[in-house]
């Protein structure tokens, strides 16, 4: 047998190995278990070309499912997201190694030891609060989703953003994705999709997370020029829908966070650097009280949303008039409230990994009801400092906001370096914080998210400045080899 026809038949035989494997594992059947082979090796080939594509699958894929995974499986969303950007991460490395990329491998944490140090601490700080934390399970699944999710999300863009072009193709997937989720809350409110479940106590309209990804959106829109091509066409058209589909998700926490951003932003950033001057913005913010005032006045008059905006507009009354507000808003203080508790009870190291749950309830479990003890409303206070504070103490979180800290300093860098085509990272990050100080736990997706690309858009703007004034980079005898394949990125 020739070595060409060899080398053939074992890749036949490992694809049908393969397509065996996934069929015995699951449910699918042999015809769909070899579409789903087929359609995930396509989808690591077009990852190689939208490189950055499995991270904003990974950050969106929780608000397009259906129902919440109950267990670990190969057919969950996020299970196969995670295990494209895991060969893509592999791919990557053996691709920098074989000197085939733009950038070395070495060069993909290039000036990060500052980053990386305060990761790996925080991380390391999270792990052993797990040994003493008295909520094994709710801290066993938190520190999973931090392994598992968080900390790729954080290091991934070190090595897949390689130049502009990457980041704009992971803007307009975003984009895209982020039009759907304000077309989709709108069209639950029109048509009352979970009216009848919202009527029966099992369903609510608000949709936090969802929220939380439009308002990055029109941030991004105002701030960053992502396509030349009807560029400000764009803007004009959809940053009003994104704010009809904001104002639809019916949260305030994302609300408040977003003209926290934009108003950063408009002091912050040089009016060269933005794609929208500052005059522009300054109309755009006292434009937007009237857009979102016509929005909820809109949006009111439909059943399914009505009593919930009453009732949020009630809290608001009675929190500016310095009452307590009752509902979510009153719920959230007395989160706040406690924590701070416990916190000063155990400063120095905290309760231990996911121990919110233990003090606030007094016992570890999940959303499940158990030996008549009520489930719980929530895993963690709504603030994710807080969070930190009474979970890991004091060293937790200097740990965190040393890597903060670190990554306000690479943004101070790009308002200035690379003509400010990044600047518009410091209203999103600032936005991310932000959030995570109304709604979210440790495990922000997108503050971990965007926090990597802070770090890895200021590496990647001091490489190409050196690049510039430097010769270009020598490529290793295997260079040839990726190319041949077309499994190879670089220009």
């Amino acid at each position: 047998m020739s070595p060409p026809t060899r080398q053939l038949t074992l890749g036949t035989l490992l694809f049908l190995a393969i397509v065996a494997g996934v069929a015995a594992r699951t449910d699918l059947g042999p015809a769909l278990s070899l579409l789903a082979v087929v359609a995930f090796a396509a989808a690591i080939a077009v990852s190689r070309k939208y490189r950055l594509a499995p991270l904003a699958g990974l950050l969106f894929v929780g608000s397009f499912k259906l129902e919440a995974a109950g267990a670990i499986t190969a057919t969950d969303p996020t299970v196969i997201f995670l295990g494209i950007l895991t060969i893509s991460l592999v791919l990557e490395v053996l691709l920098r190694l074989s000197g085939s990329e733009r950038f070395t491998l070495g060069d993909a944490f290039a000036g990060q030891a500052t980053a990386l140090i305060s990761f790996l601490a925080f991380f390391t700080i999270m792990v052993v609060s797990y040994m003493y934390t008295p909520a094994a399970l709710s801290g066993g699944i938190k520190l999973a989703r931090f392994v598992f999710i968080s900390a790729p999300l954080f290091l991934s863009p070190f090595l897949l953003l390689n130049e502009e072009k990457d980041f704009k193709q992971f803007v307009a997937i975003s984009f895209v994705l982020s039009l759907i989720l304000a077309f989709r809350s709108v069209w639950d409110i029109v048509h009352g999709a979970k009216l009848s479940l919202i009527l029966t106590g099992n369903g609510d309209i608000t949709r936090i997370g969802d929220a939380h990804l439009i308002a990055g959106m029109i941030i991004i829109l105002v701030y960053y020029r992502f396509t030349e091509r009807y560029a400000r066409l764009i803007t004009v058209v959809c940053v009003p829908i994104l704010i009809l589909g904001l104002i639809a998700c019916a949260a305030r926490g994302p609300i408040v966070s977003l003209l926290f951003g934009l108003v950063v932003g408009l002091f912050a950033i040089r009016g060269q650097s933005g794609f929208v001057s500052r005059k522009a913005v300054l109309a755009g913010l006292a434009l937007l009280p009237i857009i979102a005032a016509s929005a909820v006045l809109w949006i009111e008059q439909f059943p399914v949303a009505k009593s919930k905006f009453t009732q949020k507009e009630s809290e608001v009354s009675l929190l500016y008039d310095w009452q307590n507000p009752g509902g979510t808003a009153g719920q959230r203080l007395e989160f706040y409230r406690r924590a701070v508790e416990g916190f000063l009870e155990k400063p120095f190291s905290g309760w231990g990994m996911g121990a919110w749950v233990t003090y606030y309830y007094g016992y570890d479990a999940t959303s499940k009801t158990s030996g008549g003890r009520l489930p719980f409303q929530t895993e963690y206070p709504h603030n994710f400092l807080l969070e930190v504070a009474i979970e890991q103490g004091a060293i937790g979180l200097i740990a965190l906001c040393l890597l903060l800290v670190a990554a306000c300093n690479r943004l101070g860098r790009l308002c200035t370096a690379g003509a400010g085509r990044y600047s518009f990272l410091l209203p999103m990050f600032v936005n991310c914080v932000a959030a995570g100080m109304f709604s979210e736990d440790i495990n922000n997706r997108p503050l971990w998210l965007w926090c990597g690309l802070v770090f890895s858009a200021a590496r990647l703007v001091t490489l190409t400045s050196a690049e510039t004034r430097n010769a270009p980079l020598s490529h290793s005898y295997l260079a040839e080899a990726p190319q041949t394949i077309g499994l190879t990125t670089r220009q």
